[in-house]
């Protein structure tokens, strides 16, 4: 007779996925490169969703210094903006 065991661990994938964050990955990168020429469309961001975030900043910034800057400056706007900017999917 087989018996089930209750699993130790359930993990869900957040962003997309039980909540709707694509307004505010958007807002993240726009405050990131506020006052920069070059910066990626919203288009060029959304290919890369799911890319690690230092990777995806990499061609649109000037030195590994630079990089650090725009994580820091998306990291702290996403984190301040988050509770405001997403929101649960329906029925999750």
């Amino acid at each position: 007779m087989p018996t089930t065991k209750r699993p130790f661990a359930v993990l869900f994938d957040l962003d997309g996925t039980l909540i709707d964050s694509i307004g505010l990955l958007l807002a993240s990168v726009k405050h990131s490169f506020e006052g920069r020429t070059l910066a990626p469309t919203e288009a060029e961001w959304i290919a890369g969703i799911g890319t690690p975030l230092a990777k995806q900043l990499e061609p649109y910034a000037t030195s590994p210094a630079d990089v650090e800057l725009l994580v820091s400056r998306y990291r702290a706007f996403q984190h301040e903006a988050h509770d405001r900017m997403t929101r649960a999917y329906d029925g999750v």
